[in-house]
């Protein structure tokens, strides 16, 4: 089991490389001609680690695309098996004559040695090295994949290898306690305990490929670890460490890149997906903050993890390999002159076949440059542009009823669960009117809730959603907040981006029956809301399911209220963009993570206030 104390070993010197030994055994012809070869690579501490290189069909040197994994990649990087997250990207490198090289991180796979969360940095230091210094390789190396391998990216980067040229993170976290373990401070159990404890991707798989190609230090490794009870990253450890630290503290740190970022300088580009169900889409809003601005790419869509990479023939990836060819291969394409930002609308995909957004706008740098829209919460179930000048009712609900879940994947047709309503009396919401015109918006939102509990602590989840002038209504975002973690960072926080501290020492119980601002942060979007729709924002208990995300919420059954008067001006901020939809609404069903269903709720009407 890998100890919470283990030092983080920082990277070695590039003359310390040339003491890498590699074992390097012809294996089976890859497709289109391309070769592979499968070995170990031998890091300064004995550590070994298992790789594949597959290489065009060509003779010579090759510039290198480097995936470095807790999956399967050090098996068969552009194999579809056990688990080909990056294959398809792995594959278009491949077919524009990259070597693609696949590693498996210590302790994971046929490697040997500790699994260390999300602490490869030296490792991968070495790895990059190794790769550039073999006789198949042009000393140009890249490092692509999403979600873990994408973690791996940044830590590397950070170290500053010699010759890694460019990096390619997509759906990453910078920061595990809000984004996975424990958004809005409530511990994310279903994640937590499918990743840690279930979610072990193809071991047995793994050994009988490596079995059948001649290694017999892959079982070995392996057999070594499950004797240690470290079988894959996945043991359990993950959730126990989770359940140890329910606040944000050095444990939290440590595993986190956040902190490494501002070494990062060399060219990135990334993806993120606005309803990532794994780790969110937080994480952008925060790490292209900290990036080169000059030299960072990003694309920003809606759907779920891996919507820019998991896709045949995906947009991103015909991005990626014109991204490689200028920064790593060296190709003079022109790619510096591409805006930075690229936001993909109404993203439609079949699984794993196709993916193309209805249309996508560009920005010249990072953020686009949004502006705060406010919508505040009115009696009669109102969203309103002015704030209440007259006294109004609060509206309550009961504490937890059950809320409405999302599905799993974009691909769970025909999205039923997003069609349960809530239970009864277990929510409030609020809605505008039929908009005037249409509103695009952009990045992190706010929910400032004025709230009163009967209980001295609950656990509050927003959802926002469209109404289309058809009757349905669309999922877009949600955000959580446990209300004694309701502290901010001052220093951080921005009218649309809270930054609750999740220290401690910050917690405050609610005192029963009284007013208390706590503002939940709404992950990123990307959305139009065309004229005719209205914006609609639920106030519950996270009783639902988000995806894969299902939390521990606080059970203690309460009437929870929520303020809307002028000393208590509850709020929705919203990031607004000048733009709007060139075509009419798509198809329910169709685009990407939103599933529709009929709305149960009438629209306020367009009146000039509401008064109680």
């Amino acid at each position: 089991m890998p100890s919470p104390t283990r030092r983080h070993r920082f990277p070695i010197v590039l003359a310390a490389v040339a003491t890498l030994a590699s074992l390097a055994i012809p294996a089976a012809p890859g497709a289109a001609g391309s070769t592979e070869e499968w070995g170990y690579i031998s890091t300064s501490d004995g550590a070994r680690l298992r790789y594949t290189v597959v290489k065009p069909a060509a003779s010579g040197r090759f510039p290198v695309a480097l995936i470095y994994s807790p999956y399967a990649d050090g098996v068969g990087p552009t194999d579809d098996y056990p688990i080909g997250e990056d294959a398809v990207v792995a594959r278009e490198l491949l077919a524009a004559g990259y070597a693609v090289v696949g590693v498996n991180a210590r302790g994971t796979g046929c490697s040997s040695g500790q699994w260390d969360l999300f602490q490869p940095a030296s490792d991968g230091y070495e790895v990059v090295e190794w790769a550039a210094a073999q006789p198949w390789s042009s000393g140009d190396v890249g490092m692509f994949g999403f979600s873990a391998p994408a973690i791996s990216q940044l830590v590397t980067a950070a170290t500053k290898p010699p010759h890694l040229r460019a990096i390619s993170p997509s759906d990453v976290t910078t920061d595990l306690y809000r984004d996975v373990a424990y958004p809005g401070g409530i511990l994310n159990t279903a994640f937590v305990g499918l990743w840690s404890l279930a979610y072990r991707p193809g071991i047995s798989e793994l050994s009988a490929i490596a079995t059948a190609q001649g290694d017999t230090e892959c079982s070995l490794n392996m057999a070594a670890r499950e004797a240690d009870g470290d079988l894959q990253p996945n043991n359990g450890w993950e959730a126990l460490t989770a359940l140890q630290h329910p606040s944000d503290d050095e444990v939290w740190a440590r595993y986190s890149p956040q902190s490494t970022l501002a070494q990062v300088r060399l060219p990135v580009l990334a993806c993120q997906a606005g309803q990532d169900e794994q780790v969110g889409s937080r994480a952008g809003s925060y790490y292209f903050d900290a990036l080169d601005k000059n030299r960072t790419w990003t694309v920003f869509t809606n759907g779920a993890h891996g919507t820019c990479d998991d896709f045949a023939g995906s947009p991103f990836t015909d991005l990626l390999v014109r991204f490689f060819d200028r920064y790593v291969k060296g190709s003079q394409n022109g790619f510096e002159n591409e805006p930075h930002v690229r936001i993909w609308h109404e993203t439609a995909g079949s699984l794993y076949d196709w993916i193309r957004p209805a249309w996508v706008t560009t920005h010249t740098s990072w953020p686009p440059p949004v502006k705060a829209k406010t919508y505040y919460l009115r009696g009669g179930g109102r969203l309103d542009g002015r704030a209440p000048s007259l006294p109004e009712a609060p509206d309550r609900y009961t504490y937890p009823l059950l809320s409405s879940s999302t599905d799993d994947t974009e691909f769970a047709q025909p999205h039923l669960a997003w069609k349960v309503p809530n239970a009864p009396g277990g929510s409030v919401s609020f809605t505008t009117p039929a908009l005037s015109k249409d509103l695009e918006v952009f990045g992190p939102g706010s929910v400032d809730l004025w709230v009163s509990s009967s209980a001295s602590d609950t656990d509050l989840q927003v959802t926002l959603t469209e109404v289309r002038s058809d009757g349905q209504e669309v999922y877009l975002q949600r955000g959580w907040l446990r209300a004694s973690h309701r502290k901010l960072d001052a220093g951080r926080s921005t009218p649309l981006r809270p930054f609750h501290t999740h220290k401690a020492s910050d917690a405050a119980a609610l005192v029963p029956g009284q007013p208390t601002l706590a503002r939940v942060e709404l992950n990123p979007l990307s959305h139009v809301f065309r004229k005719g729709s209205a914006i609609r924002v639920y106030v519950e208990a996270p009783t639902g399911l988000t995806g894969e995300r299902g939390f521990q919420f606080l059970v203690t059954p309460a009437v929870n209220s929520v303020l809307h008067d002028p000393a208590h001006p509850s709020k929705l901020v919203l990031g607004s963009l000048a733009g709007g939809a060139p075509t009419g609404p798509p198809p329910c069903d169709t685009v990407l993570s939103q599933p529709c269903r009929t709305n149960l709720l009438a629209l306020p009407l367009p009146l000039l206030d509401t008064l109680l």
